[in-house]
């Protein structure tokens, strides 16, 4: 902003020396500065043109006038346009005669019949804390402890569409941000109900604190019908649906990886290391001793890939918060003892003993296996989970690259923290059991590079590296125990096979 004058015994909004009047109301007349005015905004570089301005003759002179230009509030010609449906007035200029009146026949203006002992729109107040705002004046939009989210937005907005059409929105966009953060958690909770509403009005303001919010719930909620309409309809800037689309299908990624985590996954009681002369430790009893712990996997893996083919992983709605949910609460959230009665043991009967042995290694699986989830619940959101739990992911990074106003090109971002955020698998990852999988392959080479996984099989991209996890409370969707989530019965020519290959399996 220029340099203002500090005219002696004059403030915003009457300044003696002021060569503008403002009129906006009755009440409502501002004598301003053209050069702050025509320094703030282009479009008031255009209204304040010379060819605009009065020329004053010695008279006008002699008697101290000293308003060259006059603006007043018209209906907005464009107001059917849907860019401009919200902006109802314009300002528009008033020629001037040489004594600095008036000329006959021209526009008087709306604003001297809004403000007669009513309320005035709050558009109008608008006007006022946009011209305020270039004399640095606060802006005025409701007080954040006594009035409600709902009008301090409605005021913001208001500010917001006036900014805009004066060129100026970076006067506005601190104090219009300011005021919002000091809602606190509200307005985090309306963020979290309405991302993609959020996030197209935080465009429009350039305030990152509230972009980095929004998108981050947005991502979480990319999945949902009416996430899929913001970015179709275009309720969303093309460059923002290009990140949201980024961010979204990063967080579908480390669901999907996470899955294909479990189902790969090995306790470390089972994995074996031969030693040549050792020929008890890959024995065929030394396998047979791991028994149960093999039916336990063999379960847990079933319920995932189970979940997987329902599509209630990455492929559901909610990207699968309510699958990751319920393995990190674990214990009888899922795969409980009546479900194991009913899906397993009436199909596989064994003693009491049995059963408990099974039931005890399977909750050594669900406990081991929530390391892997955990990542997936932390929350890179300002939102106070105790109070306002959500049912969406939460762990999408934004970076400062990732502000669309300040970047001319949009690339993916490719870190440390938020690796590999794109569609699809690294290409050059082989399978472990067949062909294509994204799986690596185990080399005993490898195995003294990393760290100890417990058998867990990772692939080549991970989901994240920090283990800082809040977990929210909310309460899990549980899923349908009717499912068929184990339709083990397999046919005679599978027993058939199975019986030749148990009597040709001998020791070495």
């Amino acid at each position: 902003m220029a340099p203002q004058p500090e005219p002696s015994g004059h403030s915003f909004p009457d300044f003696a020396d002021g060569d503008v009047r403002v009129v906006l109301t009755g009440s409502r007349q501002y004598r301003l500065h053209s050069g702050v005015l025509k320094n703030s905004s282009s479009v008031m570089r255009d209204l304040l043109s010379e060819e605009n301005a009065a020329q004053l003759n010695s008279s006008a002179h002699r008697k101290g006038v000293v308003i060259r230009h006059k603006l007043v509030l018209v209906d907005n010609p464009a107001v059917e346009d849907e860019e401009e449906s919200n902006l109802l007035y314009v300002f528009q200029p008033v020629p001037l005669d040489a004594q600095g009146r008036q000329a006959a026949g021209a526009p008087q203006g709306i604003g001297l019949e809004l403000e007669n002992g009513r309320r005035i729109p709050p558009l109008l107040m608008a006007y006022d804390a946009v011209l305020g705002a270039f004399y640095n004046q606060p802006i005025n939009l409701g007080d954040s402890q006594e009035d409600g989210l709902a009008e301090l937005l409605g005021n913001a907005f208001q500010a917001t569409i006036v900014a805009e059409k004066l060129n100026c929105i970076r006067i506005v966009c601190k104090p219009i941000e300011a005021t919002l953060l000091a809602v606190g958690q509200g307005l985090y909770k309306a963020i979290a109900d309405n991302p993609t509403a959020w996030l197209s009005f935080a465009t429009r303001v350039k305030s990152r604190a509230i972009f980095k919010e929004a998108m981050v719930h947005a991502a979480g909620q990319y999945s949902q019908p009416r996430t899929k309409v913001a970015m179709s309809d275009g309720t969303l800037a093309p460059e923002v649906v290009k990140i949201l689309t980024r961010k979204g299908e990063w967080i579908k990624k480390s669901v999907s990886d996470s899955s294909r985590y479990l189902a790969s996954y090995y306790p470390a009681m089972l994995l074996r290391e031969f030693k040549p002369g050792d020929k008890d430790n890959v024995s065929r009893a030394s396998y047979g001793n791991d028994i149960m712990m093999w039916i336990a996997v063999t379960i847990f893996r079933h319920w995932v890939c189970d979940m997987m083919a329902a599509d209630n992983t990455h492929q559901a709605h909610d990207c699968g918060w309510a699958w990751c949910n319920v393995i990190c609460e674990g214990g009888d959230k899922y795969l409980d003892r009546k479900m194991l009665q009913r899906s397993f043991h009436a199909r596989f009967p064994m003693t009491g003993k049995g059963m408990a042995c099974v039931e005890h290694r399977l909750a050594e699986v669900k406990m081991e296996v929530k390391q892997w989830i955990l990542p997936l619940k932390k929350s890179n959101s300002a939102l106070d989970l105790s109070l306002y739990p959500v049912a969406h992911f939460l762990h999408a990074n934004v970076h400062s690259d990732d502000y669309p106003w300040d970047n001319v090109t949009l690339e993916p971002i490719h870190d440390s923290s938020d690796e590999d955020e794109s569609n699809g698998v690294d290409e050059d990852t082989q399978g472990l059991f067949v062909e294509g999988s994204p799986f690596e392959t185990v080399d005993s080479e490898d195995d003294e590079e990393g760290p100890n996984m417990g058998g867990f099989i990772e692939p080549s991209s991970k989901i994240a590296e920090d283990d800082d996890v809040d977990m929210d409370t909310a309460d899990a969707t549980p899923f349908r125990s009717e499912s068929p989530i184990f339709d083990l019965k397999g046919t005679a020519a599978d027993d058939a096979a199975s019986s030749d290959s148990e009597g040709n399996d001998t020791d070495e």
